[in-house]
């Protein structure tokens, strides 16, 4: 077997794929963007072969920086701008689902809006424990976060975004 390494790790990023699509209950129209998400996943995790170093690593020279991770296909308060909006009087936010880190801009996130179209963000409250297509999964949004104190949240560092949990 010539390609035994390139053969074992599709199977191996297919089997995680499959294992973060079925437990966030996204749709298997999706699996582009699972598929993506997991590799960026993997590019940012230790791998013994490469003698404990990540791929990330090995390739750019520097360690990579996980803060802008977030549960898969947890929901998200994302901000609308102003253009994205129907009218002046149109929600300043949609409550969407993560997927994924935007291709090359970490600051950048990629979200599934309701009529499954993608939407790129950089400003996002993050609700880790409500997963919107997951009945199993569900708990209730919290709050919607724009217009009140927490817009504060949005101009604060990407690893500040994400909203603390209360525990019940």
């Amino acid at each position: 077997m010539q390609n035994g390494h390139t053969k074992h790790l599709g199977c191996t990023l297919m089997d995680k794929a499959e294992s973060m699509q079925h437990q966030a209950c996204i749709p298997d129209s999706w699996w582009e963007v699972v598929f993506a998400h997991t590799t960026h996943i993997y590019n940012h995790t230790l791998v013994a072969r490469l003698q404990w170093c990540t791929p990330h690593k090995m390739l750019k020279g520097e360690m990579p920086n996980i803060d802008h991770l977030c549960v898969f296909g947890c929901g998200a308060f994302v901000y609308l701008p102003a253009m994205a909006r129907a009218n002046k009087m149109a929600p300043k936010s949609e409550l969407m689902t993560y997927v994924s880190v935007a291709s090359g801009n970490e600051c950048n996130f990629l979200f599934m809006r309701s009529t499954n179209a993608v939407f790129t963000a950089a400003h996002a409250v993050f609700d880790e424990r409500h997963f919107l297509c997951c009945p199993k999964n569900r708990h209730e949004p919290l709050e919607n976060p724009f217009g009140s104190t927490y817009m504060a949240l949005l101009m604060s560092p990407v690893s500040d975004r994400t909203v603390p949990l209360s525990p019940y």
